[in-house]
């Protein structure tokens, strides 16, 4: 484009200025109407960092080696990482969902009335219940209305690491009551912590008897030794898993109560609207003067 249909573009463009944003006004003014329509949404997060190192590190070299040879040896995820992966699992959410029978309030959620502080659920939503969808009352993971509830819970809560050399992770659910954002985030930590240590209790049952069959096979005093120490530190690991909290990972910011919205940003998506209405003005403009400068 050369100086002069440069010149000639924008003196067509300040021409039609007034046009210009008055489009960007009307789209922002459009967007700040249907953003009032979308529900507030709170957020309860919570902070959680490792309690303790892999177990690799508290043994001797010889030890180690031993314990490395009969299949015993550290593993290089940490408690915190099984934890946040555990969470992603659908057995893990499927078992929670049941156990506070949430499919009803999950999927037939319809509104939440905030001077009540109640959920207010659509019609129906007695069929969603444990008592409906398990009658005989026992979970089924194949039912097709528990798998949609853990698949819609996943868009609620999260697990995430923190940023570069932060060793924290992230537990956040987002939900229109602040209150069971608040109640969802508490339980959640509540039954991670506790299904994780059952899971630390039962494989370390299973390495204890994996351990004592090992007796038979190796005659050394000093293998009989290591041996004994490794079961001594199985047994341990079921002492501190089965009596006392917080085994699996500490909580440094328990979840609060929201008080502020999340989301929507309405204030955002209102400039937002107005860029944008700007853009789509200036390219029809654009595409105007190319024509009228074709037709010349």
């Amino acid at each position: 484009m050369s100086t002069t249909s440069l010149q000639d573009y924008l003196m067509f463009l300040k021409s039609h200025m007034k046009r210009i944003i008055s489009l960007g006004l009307a789209l922002a003014a459009l967007v700040a109407s249907v953003s009032l329509f979308i529900p507030n949404t709170y957020k309860s997060t919570a902070v959680l960092t490792p309690t303790r190192e892999n177990f690799g590190g508290e043994s001797s070299s010889q030890l180690g080696s031993i314990a490395q040879s009969i299949g015993f040896g550290s593993s290089s995820a940490s408690q915190l990482d099984f934890a946040r992966n555990y969470f992603r699992s659908y057995s893990f959410l499927a078992n929670f969902i049941y156990e506070f029978d949430l499919i009803d309030e999950i999927l037939m959620l319809k509104t939440y009335d905030k001077t009540k502080n109640e959920l207010i659920l659509y019609k129906n939503a007695e069929q969603y219940t444990n008592e409906a969808v398990f009658p005989d009352g026992i979970i089924d993971y194949s039912h097709p209305k528990l798998q949609k509830a853990v698949k819609e819970f996943r868009k609620i809560a999260s697990f995430s690491p923190g940023r570069e050399n932060d060793p924290s992770n992230y537990l956040s659910v987002v939900h229109q009551s602040p209150y069971f954002a608040n109640f969802l985030c508490k339980n959640l930590i509540i039954s991670l912590n506790r299904d994780i240590a059952n899971i630390d209790i039962e494989k370390s049952i299973d390495k204890v008897k994996h351990i004592e069959s090992m007796f038979d096979i190796y005659d050394a005093i000093e293998v009989k030794r290591s041996l004994s120490f490794l079961v001594e530190s199985e047994l341990t690991k079921q002492v501190l898993a089965s009596s006392v909290d917080g085994n699996s990972f500490l909580v440094l910011d328990p979840p609060v109560l929201p008080i502020d919205k999340f989301s929507p940003r309405r204030s955002i998506l209102t400039i937002n609207g107005f860029l944008l209405g700007l853009i789509i003005s200036i390219l029809f403009f654009t595409f105007k003067f190319s024509r009228s400068s074709y037709v010349k």
